[in-house]
C-alpha cells in the first residue's frame, strides 16, 4: 500500500490534517470562502486565504512574453515605449501597442499621430494597424518567408477609414 508522506531532511511524516489523509480530502473546483491548506517543510499545516494566495502567485509569476507564459503586463496589453521618428516601422513585428507623435503612414496625407497596433500570429503573419487621433485608420500586413526568414510585405498601407 502506498503512503502519502512529506519528506523532511530529519524525518518522514504522514500527510494528514485533522486526522484525515489529504488524499482523502474532498476535491473542489472553485474556491469560495474556504482557505487553501498548505504544508510547510516540517509537515505542519498552514492556511492561506484565496486573495492572499493570488497575490503570492502574482508577485512570483513572470510577465507573459512571446517566448514564455505568464501574467498580463500591469501597464496594459503589451504596451510599448513611444516610437520616435528614427524607429523603422517596417521592423516592428512584435505584438504590442506603440504610441507615436508623428505621421507613420506618409503615403496617406490624412494620417496623423496616434497608436500603432501590431499583431503577430504563431504562423509569423503580422498585421499593423495605425489608428490616428483624427480618425484615420490604415492597415497593412506581412509574413516571414519560410525559406530565408526575410519579411515580405503583402500589402502597402491602405486607408480603411
Amino acid at each position: 500500500m502506498r503512503r502519502n508522506i512529506v519528506k523532511n531532511s530529519d524525518f518522514y511524516c504522514p500527510l494528514k490534517l485533522n486526522g484525515m489523509k489529504l488524499s482523502e480530502a474532498m476535491q473542489v473546483n472553485e474556491i469560495k470562502n474556504e482557505y487553501i491548506t498548505l504544508v510547510d517543510t516540517n509537515g505542519n499545516p498552514l492556511k492561506i486565504d484565496k486573495a492572499d494566495l493570488i497575490e503570492v502567485i502574482r508577485a512570483n509569476m513572470p510577465t507573459v512574453t512571446s517566448q514564455a507564459k505568464g501574467l498580463m503586463p500591469t501597464d496594459g496589453f503589451f504596451s510599448k515605449t513611444p516610437l520616435s521618428k528614427e524607429d523603422n516601422v517596417d521592423e516592428l513585428l512584435t505584438t504590442g501597442i506603440y504610441p507615436h507623435g508623428f505621421r507613420i503612414v506618409t503615403s496617406i496625407t490624412s494620417s496623423s499621430y496616434g497608436i500603432l497596433l501590431v499583431f503577430k500570429t504563431s504562423y509569423n503573419y503580422v498585421v499593423q494597424l495605425d489608428l490616428s487621433l483624427n480618425g484615420t485608420i490604415c492597415i497593412r500586413g506581412c509574413h516571414t518567408s519560410p525559406s530565408d526568414g526575410s519579411v515580405i510585405w503583402d500589402s502597402q498601407w491602405t486607408r480603411i477609414i
